[in-house]
């Protein structure tokens, strides 16, 4: 059994994270950064690491998803 902590070329491959253990897809080759309300910011750092991780992308995919049912991307 390989480490599962390394990024070879299967992790980005198939979108695999070592949080979850899941395929998400392909993932882009760059991040994003916000910087939110101090609030909310204070409460995602307080989660443990995978589970923050796991809520942020989730969210902001599933807002995003909703939100391109009603408005068409414009490039």
């Amino acid at each position: 059994m390989g480490n599962h902590n390394q990024k070879g070329p299967e992790f980005h491959k198939y979108g695999y994270t070592a949080m979850t253990d899941r395929p998400l897809g392909t993932l882009a080759k760059k991040a994003i950064a916000v910087k939110l309300e101090e609030d909310i910011d204070s409460y995602l750092r307080s989660l443990p690491t995978k589970e923050r991780t796991i809520l942020i992308r989730e969210s902001i995919t599933n807002a995003v998803k909703e939100r391109m049912k009603h408005t068409p991307v414009r490039l």
